[in-house]
């Protein structure tokens, strides 16, 4: 089995923490009933980890979620931020993948 590879040219970790950095999303802290000053801190620290991988697990300890909850409200939050054109491209490549 192949995967597609996500818009972006980092480590989905690393690419969906940046670039919901960079839109300041207010409603990934809505999502979970905190504030958005109660969140942030917790994503800035967790980007200071060297492992990628752990930055989930140590945003949702830190704001008493689960790291998979965590993860999918990231990942629906960050699709909000890609350009038309790029969800044009990944529903092609899922839409070829399953045919």
């Amino acid at each position: 089995m192949h995967c597609a590879k996500l818009p972006g040219t980092l480590a989905p970790e690393r690419q969906v923490f940046a670039d919901l950095k960079a839109h300041n999303s207010p409603q990934l802290s809505e999502r979970f009933g905190i504030e958005a000053g109660d969140l942030h801190p917790c994503l800035e620290t967790a980007i200071t980890e060297l492992d990628h991988h752990e930055w989930r697990a140590k945003v949702a300890e830190r704001i008493g979620s689960n790291a998979n909850h965590l993860w999918c409200a990231m990942a629906k939050e960050w699709a909000k931020t890609i350009q038309a054109e790029t969800v044009k491209a990944v529903v092609g490549l899922i839409r070829q993948k399953l045919s």
